[in-house]
Order: C-alpha cells, then structure tokens, then sequence
C-alpha cells in the first residue's frame, strides 16, 4: 500500500529507502513462493494513505476484480497504526464495491505491543500452551485488575475466532521476515536506527514467531 520511504527518513533519503523497502518486500515474497509478477506495489507515501483514500479504493478496487479472490487478508482494524488502519478502510470499501462474498482475515500486526502481549516478563510466550492459554484465561484472571484503558482491548481480543498452525513453515516465515532488513537490524550503526528486536525488549517480535497465527474471520456481506 504505501511505499516505506518515511521509515527511516532521518538517516536515509526516502528514495534511496523507498527502494531498499521494496526490495526487501520482493526478497521476502521469493521465500514464500512468490514471483515478482505476483507482486503490486501501490506506492503512497508512507503516512498519507488516510488522505488518499480514494485513489487507494479505486486502485484496490480493480486489483479485486481481476484477481476475483475467495480469501483476503488485511491488517487488523484496531491494529492502532495510520497506515494499518487506512488500508483496513481502503480494502473494505473496496470489497464492498466488488459486491460479492469473500472470506477476510484480519491480521494483528502493532496491535500486540503493548501489556500483556508485550511489556511483561516474556514468560508467557515461550510456550505455544502458555501463548494460547493466556488468550484463553486473560478475561477470568485479570477481570479485576484490568485498568479502564485495557478492557476495550480484551473485548477485542475474542474477535480473534480463527487459529492456524504454522509449525511446519515457521523457519520460512522466520526467514521472509528477516529479508526485511531495514526494520530487523540497524542498516547504519546508529542507536536511534530502530528494529522490531529493540521493541518491549523483544517480546513484540516473539509474537511473530509463534507455532500458530491468528485472525479475525468473516465473510462480506454475511458479518
């Protein structure tokens, strides 16, 4: 959707860091099968998507109707990040131009970064049993000490209805995840040159690498 120039931007020209982007997105696409004729590249400006909403639904638009896709998948609506959160907007208005019924899987990118997913010991995620079992017991076991800021959040977390085991391709996921360089280790040795290891001290990019992935699952015109 957009194009990852302003990621950076105070140590590298968003030109130069435009193209570093899409390559890394290219070099992780290759890792999962996927060819660079496979691939669309939208190109908004890292920040602007919300403001160009209407040129994004046209293009989304017409990217759905000759593709005719059974299953699509889109950040989580409440993932909390602009960018995110415009294209759950942008898709959604351009499925509901398609006009038809597709199965969509909202994905939670930036919504686990924060307590108790992130921000405490880590103890929890180091187990697949533990990872679930917190999903499962998070509203009987904090009911009475969750601060009003969180409880919108657990309410949120039973959205997620649907859980796919990933085991058998967690090392490729691992690896198509690490093409993407930029934003795993510090491509100028510059402490301020952020990566998603420097986030809640790990714990963030731990959710990404868990034996099982979860999402939202509805289908349009049906939910």
């Amino acid at each position: 959707m957009t194009d990852g120039s302003q990621s950076h931007a105070q140590f590298v020209a968003p030109e130069r860091l435009k193209s570093i982007r899409t390559q890394e997105a290219i070099s992780a696409a290759h890792i999962l099968g996927l060819s660079l004729s496979d691939l669309m590249f939208l190109e908004i400006r890292d920040g602007t998507l919300a403001q160009r909403q209407p040129d994004a639904v046209a293009a989304v638009t017409e990217i759905l109707q000759g593709q005719n896709p059974q299953e699509v998948f889109i950040p989580y609506r409440r993932d909390g990040i602009p960018d995110h959160d415009a294209t759950y907007q942008v898709v959604s208005e351009a499925l509901h131009q398609l006009g038809r019924a597709v199965t969509v899987y909202e994905y939670p990118v930036w919504f686990w970064n924060h307590w108790p997913w992130a921000g405490s010991d880590g103890a929890w995620i180091d187990s697949e049993q533990n990872f679930f079992q917190t999903l499962l017991d998070l509203r009987t076991s904090l009911k009475t000490s969750l601060k009003a800021s969180l409880r919108a959040d657990l309410a949120l977390l039973k959205t997620f209805n649907c859980s796919v085991q990933i085991t058998d391709v967690l090392e490729q996921k691992r690896l198509a995840l690490w093409q993407h360089q930029s934003q795993m280790t510090r491509l100028i040795p510059h402490a301020q040159w952020l990566t998603l290891k420097d986030v809640s001290g790990g714990e963030f990019l731990k959710c990404f690498l868990q034996p099982r992935e979860l999402f939202y699952r509805y289908s349009t015109f049906s939910c």
